[in-house]
C-alpha cells in the first residue's frame, strides 16, 4: 500500500472518517526520523498512529493505539496518512484533487460517484439525503435508519468509541433541516432526528455528552421554528400537532425532560385558541397520570400557569403552593406588588415544609431578609443575616457591615470553628477582607500547606515566621514525595522559597533533604539541580 493510492486499499467508510479527522484539524503533533513517523491524532482521547515508510512512499508498517478492532486500518491511521502525504509531497508532484476533479468530464465524474456508491452502502443515502429536491424529506429519514444501523454492534448497541462519528453524521440532517426553505419539512426532519436520537441514547455509550449535545441542538432547532410568527395561522397550527403529537408518541415515553421540552416549545402557539385549548388539556392529563415526581409536576404547572387568563393565575399559585415552582412565583408577584409581609409569611411556610431540603431553606431565608430589609425590622434582618453568615453566605458580611451590626472577635471565634468546605471557609474570608495578619498567620501556623498562597502577605510583617513554615511545609512534602515528578514539585517549591529567606538557610534545607533521602538517588539527583 503506497501512500498515494492508499484509499483504494482501505474501507471507504473508514476513509470517509479519516478525511473528515485530517480535514477537521484533528492531527495534532507528527514527529518524524528518518522515514518512520508518529502521529498524534486527536479523537475520543489522543492516539498515537505509527508508520514506516521506504523511499518509494510504500506503507511498510502502520499502527494506532486506539481501540479499534473492526479492521486493519483505522480512521486515526488514515488521517495520519493523509498529513504524511501533505508532508512529503514534493511543489512539482501531481495536481490536486481539487484541480483533477475539475479536468474531468460530466461522466467520468459520474463514474466515480457510481464506483463510490457500490463501494460503501451508506454512500447513495447520504448522496441523496445531501441533494435531494427539499419535498423529499424520506431521504433524511433513510439516511438516519441506515446511519443508526451501520455505527451499531451485533448486539444492537453503539460503543462510545464510535459515538462521536455517529453524531458527526446525524449532524448532517440537522444542517439540511436548517437549509431548507420549507419549514414544514425542516420541521419533519428536526422531530424525526429527535426521536430516533431519543432511542439511541438508550442503546449507546454517550459518557462524552456528544448525543444529548445533537438533542438539545435539535430542540433548539424546533423552538427557533416555532417562533416563526410569520408563518400563517393554518400552518402554525400544522406544526403544534406534528410536536405535541411526537411529545406524546412512544419514542420519548421514557425521556420526559425531553416530552416538557416540546410542551414548552407549544407555548409558542398559545395565540391560537385551538392550540392552547389542546395543549392545557394535554397539560391535565399528564399531571392526572403522573404518580409523585415533583419535579415534573413543577414543570408542568408552569407550563399551565403560562396558559392562564391573568384573573385565575393568583388562585392556581395559592392552590399549588407545596410545588417550589409556584410558591417562588408568588412570592416574587408579592414583591412586585410590595406586599412584603406576605412575602414573609410565604417564605416562613416554605422554610417549615422544606426544613429537610438546605439548598430550599436558603432560598426562603434570603427572600424573607429582602422583606425585612425593604421593611426596615433591623433586629430580625440583623439576626438572619448573622445566620446566613455562619451557614456559609460571605454576601451577608458586607450587609452586616452596612448595618454597622458586626461583632468581630465573635465572629472571628465562630467562624474559625467552622469549615463550609474548600473555597467557602468563612472565617479565611473575612480575616482576608480585613487584612488581619495576626490572625492570618494564626491560620498558616495550623494549615502549613496554604503558605505559597498567603506568603506575600505575611512576609513584610513576619519575615521569620513566613520562613519557618515554609522550611516545615518544604519537609512534609518531601516526606510524602515517591517518585521523579513529585520529586521535581519539591524542587521548584525550594526555588521559591528562595524570596522569604537567606541562601545558606537553603544550602541548610537541601543538606538536611540529602541526608534523610540518601537512598532516592532520583530525589538527590533533583536536589542536585537546585
Amino acid at each position: 500500500m503506497r501512500l498515494s493510492d492508499f484509499e483504494d486499499k482501505i474501507n471507504p467508510i473508514i476513509v470517509d472518517r479519516g478525511i473528515s479527522y485530517y480535514e477537521r484539524g484533528l492531527v495534532k503533533e507528527v514527529s518524524q526520523q528518518g522515514d518512520e513517523f508518529i502521529v498524534v491524532v486527536e479523537g475520543t482521547d489522543a492516539y498515537q498512529v505509527f508508520v514506516e515508510l521506504d523511499n518509494k512512499g510504500t506503507i511498510l508498517f502502520s499502527d494506532c493505539d486506539c481501540p479499534y478492532d473492526k479492521g486493519p486500518i483505522c480512521k486515526h491511521q488514515v488521517a495520519a496518512f493523509y498529513e504524511i502525504k501533505k508532508r512529503c509531497a514534493m511543489p512539482d508532484e501531481a495536481p490536486s484533487l481539487e484541480e483533477l476533479l475539475q479536468s474531468l468530464s460530466k461522466e467520468q465524474l459520474i463514474e466515480i460517484i457510481k464506483d463510490r456508491v457500490n463501494a460503501d452502502d451508506t454512500y447513495d443515502s447520504k448522496l441523496t439525503m445531501k441533494y435531494a429536491p427539499e419535498e423529499e424529506a424520506d431521504s433524511s429519514f433513510e439516511f438516519i435508519e441506515e446511519t443508526i444501523y451501520q455505527y451499531m454492534g451485533d448486539d444492537g448497541f453503539v460503543s462510545y468509541y464510535e459515538v462521536s462519528d455517529l453524531v458527526e453524521e446525524l449532524s448532517m440532517v440537522l444542517e439540511r433541516a436548517k437549509n431548507l426553505a420549507n419549514p414544514i419539512k425542516s420541521l419533519d426532519i428536526s422531530l424525526r432526528l429527535l426521536e430516533e436520537s431519543a432511542v439511541l441514547i438508550e442503546n449507546s455509550d454517550d459518557s462524552s455528552g456528544e448525543l444529548g449535545f445533537l438533542i438539545d441542538e435539535t430542540l433548539e432547532f424546533i423552538n427557533l421554528l416555532a417562533r416563526n410568527h410569520k408563518i400563517d395561522t393554518e400552518t402554525r397550527t400544522k406544526f403544534f400537532q406534528k410536536i405535541i403529537n411526537i411529545s406524546n408518541g412512544e419514542s420519548l415515553k421514557g425521556w420526559m425532560d425531553y416530552r416538557i421540552a416540546l410542551l414548552v416549545v407549544c407555548l409558542e402557539f398559545k395565540n391560537i385558541e385551538t392550540a392552547k385549548k389542546h395543549l392545557l388539556n394535554n397539560i391535565e392529563e399528564l399531571l392526572e397520570s403522573l404518580d409523585n415526581s415533583s419535579f415534573v409536576q413543577d414543570e408542568l404547572l408552569k407550563i399551565k400557569l403560562d396558559l392562564l387568563p391573568e384573573s385565575k393565575i393568583l388562585t392556581f399559585l395559592k392552590k399549588n403552593l407545596k410545588y417550589t415552582s409556584m410558591r417562588e412565583i408568588l412570592i416574587k408577584r408579592y414583591m412586585k406588588e410590595e406586599k412584603y409581609q406576605e412575602v414573609i409569611q410565604l417564605t416562613e411556610e416554605g422554610e417549615k415544609k422544606d426544613q429537610n431540603y438546605p439548598g430550599l431553606v436558603k432560598k426562603w431565608q434570603d427572600e424573607r431578609y429582602k422583606a425585612f430589609k425593604v421593611l426596615g425590622i433591623v433586629e430580625k434582618q440583623k439576626d438572619l443575616a448573622q445566620k446566613l453568615l455562619l451557614e456559609g453566605d460571605f454576601s451577608y458580611y458586607f450587609e452586616l457591615k452596612q448595618l454597622g451590626e458586626i461583632d468581630y472577635n465573635y465572629l472571628i471565634e465562630k467562624t474559625k470553628k467552622q469549615n463550609h468546605g474548600w473555597g467557602n471557609n468563612i472565617y479565611l474570608k473575612i480575616i482576608l477582607h480585613e487584612n488581619d495578619l495576626p490572625e492570618l498567620l494564626n491560620y498558616i501556623q495550623t494549615k502549613i500547606f496554604e503558605i505559597r498562597n498567603y506568603a506575600d502577605l505575611l512576609v513584610t510583617a513576619y519575615p521569620e515566621d513566613v520562613a519557618k513554615i515554609y522550611y516545615q511545609y518544604i519537609l512534609s512534602i518531601a516526606a510524602a514525595a515517591d517518585n521523579r515528578k513529585k520529586y521535581r514539585s519539591v524542587c521548584n517549591v525550594i526555588q521559591d522559597y528562595r524570596k522569604y529567606t537567606e541562601g545558606r538557610k537553603i544550602q541548610q534545607l537541601i543538606t538536611e533533604l540529602k541526608a534523610l533521602y540518601n537512598r532516592k538517588p532520583a530525589f538527590l539527583d533533583e536536589l542536585s539541580k537546585v
